[in-house]
């Protein structure tokens, strides 16, 4: 439905005000203000995409601006263009099933999108486009929280954030690499065994960390620091940051960090601001769910002959429980590339669309069944 006062690129003013979206026309116009009903969300591209599209259950009829806000306040935001979505590729299954998912995280999860904000990668994407340089402290740190995110249930982790920096020295990398095996065994590993922050690869994980720092080490030596290596490495990824996780987490990379997969080294870089999707167990099998990404096999359960349950990949069609896909290299660009993709239809940073999806699949959001997560896709196109 296209509004008559207020007219196709027309410059006006965003004001938000007992619950309802007010467009004002910038001054030297004649066109008296628009009114709008919540609930909405707000851009940050500043541009409103106007016309009819449903939201959260209303009729295609009702007069609704999609906007995303990450969970910030908003008052009144000056100099927004109004456009019209006919010209935007792709826009509407990725518009609808953003709306789908949007409703499903209001209903099941409370203030989800401050629970993303508080995550902290928002902010360092936003920092980072305002020139924020990082300590090799600060990088080490990001690191740090991505090595913990592995093949464990968050929520875990997440409490024990306020503590990590005594237990890491002020996530100081020489201390860090100072360490040895029987270090991680009686003193670090311990400590988030009694926190029940345990995981199946902790351990191995944390040992490995002691190799990586050692890395860290001679790359800050010879480029003055780790952000400088950072800026290196992007460059020479043609300035792509998801090439740059390529570089960091694939095997056989020159510059592969020792411990780090490409789902890790992706969340090391979200966590130092830059805006890439985690190609992890859960925004895979979303996106295959979604018909999004097509993946070969899928893993199963079995019992072997020693009645052990076990898992296995297997060329399937049939994406029941949490079955998750077989990725690769090429796989886990494509996942990074497709979220881009989607993001940028909606108007929204990867790195936001990634946590929300995120919450809908994994233990400590919604952890929702591969079954219900096709249904979300479904009449979308």
């Amino acid at each position: 439905m296209k509004d008559k006062n207020i007219e196709k690129n027309q410059k006006v003013t965003l004001e938000i005000k007992d619950g309802h979206i007010r467009l004002i026309p910038m001054r030297n116009t004649h066109l008296p203000p628009t009114n709008f009903k919540l609930p909405i969300m707000v851009e940050p591209s500043q541009t409103i995409i106007q016309n009819s599209v449903s939201h959260y259950g209303q009729s295609k009829e009702s007069p609704v601006i999609h906007l995303s806000n990450y969970g910030k306040p908003v008052k009144n935001i000056d100099n927004i263009t109004v456009t019209e979505r006919k010209n935007v590729i792709n826009n509407s299954f990725y518009l609808r099933l953003w709306n789908k998912i949007f409703a499903q995280l209001d209903i099941g999860i409370r203030n989800w999108q401050e629970r993303i904000i508080s995550f902290g990668q928002v902010t360092a994407v936003e920092n980072r486009e305002k020139g924020k340089r990082w300590t090799d402290h600060e990088i080490f740190e990001g690191i740090v929280k991505s090595v913990l995110s592995a093949n464990t249930d968050w929520a875990k982790i997440e409490r024990l954030l306020p503590e990590l920096q005594s237990l890491f020295h002020d996530f100081a990398i020489d201390y860090y690499a100072s360490l040895n095996k029987s270090d991680i065994e009686n003193i670090i590993h311990p400590w988030f065994v009694v926190r029940r922050a345990d995981s199946q690869s902790l351990k191995s994980n944390l040992i490995r960390l002691i190799e990586t720092s050692k890395e860290l080490i001679g790359y800050s030596q010879k480029y003055g620091c780790l952000d400088n290596f950072i800026h290196a490495l992007l460059k020479e990824s043609n300035s792509d940051p998801k090439l740059l996780a390529l570089q960091l987490g694939s095997t056989g990379r020159r510059y592969k960090l020792s411990g780090m997969g490409i789902p890790i080294a992706s969340e090391a870089l979200r966590n130092i601001g830059f805006d890439i999707a985690k190609p992890d167990r859960h925004i895979n099998r979303a996106l295959g769910c979604f018909g999004m990404v097509k993946f070969k096999q899928w893993s199963e359960s079995y019992v072997d002959s020693e009645g052990k349950i076990k898992e296995r990949y297997v060329v399937t069609d049939n994406l029941e429980g949490y079955s998750r896909p077989k990725v690769d290299e090429g796989k886990c660009l494509e996942v990074m590339r497709t979220i881009e993709e989607f993001a940028r239809a909606i108007n929204i940073r990867p790195v936001f669309l990634d946590n929300a999806i995120w919450q809908l699949c994994a233990k400590s959001g919604l952890y929702i069944k591969n079954e219900n997560l096709k249904k979300l896709a479904m009449f979308c196109c």
